[in-house]
């Protein structure tokens, strides 16, 4: 049987006209929802967008994945939650075997993640693998993309991610749940929340553990992966979490959280004969995070809200020589640690004594600090563990900002905001004995900042039609490791980096016809300057080496369609589509011949599901697909991802009211596929789940 074979262009083409097509309900995976009502279980303290008297978010712009969505696709880890939406990518792979996201062609340096509102990402990367986010205890997950609220503080340029808590309704409320899979893979959770009215308490646990994942059937075996089961492909995770509440008066709220997680993963080598030769894993991978939150109403139109909190992170990198992951890399450390704190605060105060208008107005301090050193000096016959000083690194990051909410008409309103953000550079130490005397060498601190304007219109066609459209100007500060990382010998410090610029755009439109056909689509444009480059020398005292500079001139455009329709009362079913071009005008090295390719980032991404309600009482079936074109997974276009299809599906049966129990394959069809070259995806796979929610 011949194949069928699109061009990307085509390809573009049949996902818009379906897209149209399928349309949008409200009953599907991107409608409109309000968190504030009642029987929700949502934390609302943890919220940063500006809602109306109805507890209806006001900017529209925002994405959400749900916690019933995050169950009902078999999404536990906060990467695969965020895949369901258009305009997000999956990337992963590499020696460090971390999963990441993208969002409208942004990796996640440039979009931060919040718990909470509070920002949870390494200090020193400022990122951290999603993977090792369970998220098992989230009411919901809540995207900013183009238009950002400048309340979120600095370093938003390509928008952001908060993870939002639950927050318990009921005298006494919560779930469990257990599962099994392939690769001696299994789970288990429990989340139990209690509300007195003048107090309540949420607490939850999870473990997951999975020893290995099958390679596809279709994977040619190399001297770096034989047999199915993928090499170092083990992780482990644990995680805790505590937050009671304080609610003595109406509006009052004072809550304080406590999050515990401990991760550990191998790091599966490049597949590739003549891959890389770095072997890495990780036998440590802790986070803690400490939070107070409270709300206090100033009379019946005005408030005062503040945030206070203090996150851990400890990492223990070990790297090898060879691919039995036995001999330790002496020549840059047997293992490489990390020890981050980072500290801050922030104060929110919001009125709406000016008629027609939600002012509000913020304050974020934040104090990150990196500590490294690695472990030096083993031989062949003995083990001789040196670590080096403890190397320190510190930010100070403040931000201001103002964001005014106008009711022009009944069916006109603006959001207009702007934030000063400034970052400081306190102090940067590296030991190195053999360069510097005494074997300090402090690097020169700088200090940046910028003006950050937006202004976002919207006007409601009717009761379900929404247009909107905004601009906005985004900065984003260079992080420690852009600033100092020498990376283990192959890269060069550069202190004096500026912060990146980009000027974002989007229209929108979304409606909802018949009742049960909802309908959405975004355009967004974004105009980049002094994007931060990695420039590799090709002659001089650096040859070979590469640096990171602001040399980047970038453009992205693109379209989200987004689509879900009741077909019947026991057939629903859903599309989105994204399509990103991404243009990068940077020479890629001394010669202006080549161009830096842009990674990591599909030029078209598809998913589209379907559920149906069986005949057999309580019996429904689903299936999901997705469609990812080739990426480039480097700059000068040596390597690349091809393009693939990947399909789930499973069955859920509910025995009695609140207890499931579901059995499922996730690649049905086995495909062979990589988000980066040389390191294959999970094959086909196998799992049953049982859920009981009380």
């Amino acid at each position: 049987m011949g194949r069928i074979r699109f061009s990307e262009k085509g390809i573009a083409w049949i996902g818009i006209m379906v897209a149209f097509l399928v349309g949008l309900s409200a009953e599907g995976i991107w409608a409109e929802e309000k968190p504030g009502s009642p029987g929700s279980n949502v934390f609302t303290l943890g919220e940063i967008e500006v809602r109306d008297k109805s507890e209806t978010t006001k900017n529209i712009t925002i994405e959400k994945v749900t916690s019933e969505e995050m169950e009902e696709f078999n999404t536990d880890r906060l990467a695969d939650a965020l895949n369901l939406l258009p305009g997000v990518t999956v990337t992963g792979g590499g020696r460090r075997n971390d999963k990441g996201i993208y969002v409208r062609g942004f990796s996640p340096t440039r979009v931060p993640v919040f718990l909470d509102g509070i920002p949870v990402y390494i200090p020193y990367d400022r990122t951290f693998d999603y993977n090792r986010f369970t998220i098992f205890d989230l009411s919901e997950i809540v995207v900013s993309k183009g238009f950002t609220s400048v309340l979120y503080g600095p370093n938003t340029m390509g928008g952001a991610i908060n993870m939002v808590s639950k927050r318990p309704v009921k005298s006494f409320e919560g779930n469990i749940g257990a599962g099994y899979g392939t690769g001696k893979t299994y789970y288990g959770y429990t989340n139990v929340g209690t509300n007195q009215k003048k107090w309540y308490l949420q607490a939850g646990a999870s473990y997951y553990n999975r020893d290995y994942y099958p390679v596809s059937g279709d994977f040619t075996t190399t001297s770096r992966q034989g047999g199915n089961r993928r090499v170092k492909s083990d992780s482990k995770d644990d995680k805790i979490s505590f937050k009671v509440g304080f609610t003595p008066a109406e509006g009052h709220e004072y809550a304080f959280g406590f999050i515990s997680q401990h991760g550990e993963k191998g790091s599966p080598p490049d597949a590739r004969p003549t891959g890389d030769n770095k072997f890495w894993s990780w036998p440590k991978w802790d986070k803690e995070t400490y939070y107070l939150t409270t709300n206090t109403p100033l009379g019946s139109k005005s408030y005062v809200k503040a945030r206070l909190y203090y996150d851990k992170f400890e990492n223990w990198l070990d790297m090898f020589t060879d691919q039995a992951y036995s001999k330790y890399d002496t020549g840059f450390g047997e293992r490489s640690y990390y020890d981050d704190w980072t500290v801050g605060g922030s104060i929110e105060a919001g009125t709406t004594l000016i008629p027609r208008n939600n002012v509000k107005a913020a304050f974020h301090y934040k104090r990150d600090t990196h500590n490294e050193r690695n472990r030096m000096g083993s031989t062949a016959k003995k083990k001789v563990y040196a670590p080096e000083p403890w190397q320190r690194s510190d930010d100070l990051i403040m931000s201001g900002s103002i964001e005014d909410t106008i009711d022009i008409t009944k069916r006109f309103y603006a959001i207009a905001g702007v934030s000063y953000d400034k970052v400081e550079g306190l102090r940067a130490r590296e030991w190195d004995p053999g360069r510097v005397p005494g074997g300090w060498y402090n690097f020169k601190t700088d200090t940046v900042s910028a003006w950050n304007p937006q202004l976002g219109l919207f006007y409601l066609i009717s009761d379900t039609g929404k247009l909107h459209a905004s601009v906005e100007k985004k900065t984003r500060a260079p992080s420690m490791r852009e600033k100092f990382s020498g990376g283990f010998g192959t890269k060069v410090a550069n202190p004096g980096l500026r912060p990146e610029k980009s000027i974002n755009y989007e229209v929108g439109y979304e409606d909802v016809f018949l009742k049960k056909i909802r309908f959405k689509t975004t355009v967004f444009y974004n105009d980049i300057a002094d994007a931060i480059e990695s420039y590799k020398f090709t002659s001089g005292t650096y040859k070979g080496m590469s640096q990171n500079q602001n040399i980047g001139k970038i453009e992205q455009y693109g379209v989200e369609i987004g689509g879900v329709v009741s077909v019947t009362k026991d057939l629903e079913g859903g599309l989105s589509y994204t399509y990103l071009d991404r243009n990068n005008k940077t020479p890629f090295s001394d010669g202006p011949s080549a161009l830096y390719k842009m990674c990591d980032v599909p030029e078209h991404k598809f998913f589209m599901y379907a559920k149906y309600a069986t005949p057999i009482k309580n019996l429904a079936l689903l299936g999901d697909a997705e469609y990812n074109s080739m990426r480039w997974n480097s700059t000068d276009g040596s390597t690349e991802a091809k393009g693939f299809w990947v399909a789930n599906a499973k069955a859920m049966y509910e025995i009695i009211a609140g207890l499931k129990i579901e059995a499922g394959v996730n690649n049905v069809l086995d495909k062979n596929y990589e988000l980066s070259d040389g390191y294959p995806e999970p094959g086909r796979t196998y799992f049953m789940n049982m859920r009981y929610s009380f």
